[in-house]
C-alpha cells in the first residue's frame, strides 16, 4: 500500500490571508500582541510552534503562554469561522490529482494546523 500525504495551506488550498489575519487578531485579543507577524516564517511549524515563537520573541514566558493557549485556539477559530469560507480557494489542478489517486493510493492529511482550524479551511 502506498501513502501520498498532502499539506493544506499553499497545496491543496489558499486562503487569501485569513489564516494569518485571524491569527493576529487571535493575538492581539489574548495577548495584546501587535507585532509584524510577516516577518516571521510560518512553513514547517504547527500553530502551536507559531505562537511560542512569536510570543517568546515577544518576551512571553512559556508558562504564560501556555495558560492562555485555549483562549488563543477558541478566538482564532472565532475569526477564521466569519472570513475562512469566503477567501478559500481550491489551488489548480488539486481535484483532479486525487481524483486520479484516489484508487491507487491511501490520501492523508500531515498538515501543521490545529485539528479545528484544518477542518474550516477544507
Amino acid at each position: 500500500m502506498k501513502l501520498v500525504l498532502f499539506d493544506i495551506d499553499g497545496t491543496l488550498i489558499t486562503d487569501g490571508g485569513a489564516s494569518r489575519d485571524a491569527f493576529a487578531t487571535a493575538m492581539l485579543d489574548v495577548f495584546e500582541y501587535n507585532g509584524v507577524l510577516r516577518r516571521y516564517d510560518f512553513s514547517g511549524r504547527t500553530d502551536p510552534q507559531i505562537a511560542h515563537m512569536v510570543l517568546q520573541d515577544a518576551g512571553w514566558s512559556e508558562h504564560d503562554i501556555d495558560a492562555r493557549m485555549p483562549r488563543l485556539w477558541e478566538r482564532y477559530i472565532a475569526e477564521l469561522e466569519q472570513h475562512e469560507r469566503s477567501r478559500v480557494r481550491e489551488l489548480p489542478g488539486v481535484r483532479a490529482l486525487l481524483d486520479a489517486l484516489r484508487d491507487e493510493v491511501t490520501l492523508g492529511l500531515l498538515t501543521g494546523n490545529i485539528e479545528r482550524g484544518a477542518r474550516l479551511k477544507l
